[in-house]
């Protein structure tokens, strides 16, 4: 798939992860789990929403922590959201421990990752590229 798919799981991520902390909402927790998963599939640039989500669940239990019940309903959120998500990124993490080039193939293919040689520095490789 092309990269520009990201923006538009981006979005859904961000706003169903935001209303189900918000709402406390298992349905939300769901379709932000199934679009973090489905997101996986698009781009490489997609494992930083993983980082995003845990980052945003790690601030909403650092302020749950100390009202009754809410830290618990933020865990719970958290785990329904990443099960969701590795559940749907199964098949791909196999592939991709089976097959592993084939996922390098298109880190290969930007233009930081283009080495033409056994070892070239990132940044000598960034000056020929551009």
């Amino acid at each position: 798939m092309e990269g520009i798919t990201l923006s538009m799981f981006s979005l859904i991520i961000v706003w169903a992860t935001w209303l189900a902390f918000d709402q406390r909402s298992y349905r939300w927790a769901v379709i932000a789990g199934t679009a973090l998963g489905l997101s996986q599939y698009t781009y490489v640039a997609a494992q930083a929403m993983i980082a995003l989500v845990l980052l945003y669940a790690a601030v909403r239990a650092i302020h749950a922590r100390h009202e009754k019940g809410r830290l618990t309903s933020v865990l719970r959120m958290s785990m329904v959201i990443f099960i969701m998500a590795a559940v749907i990124y199964a098949p791909l993490a196999i592939t991709i421990l089976r097959e592993p080039d084939q996922f390098f193939t298109q880190i290969r293919g930007t233009s930081v990752g283009t080495f033409s040689g056994d070892i070239y520095t990132v940044g000598h490789s960034i000056l020929v590229n551009v």
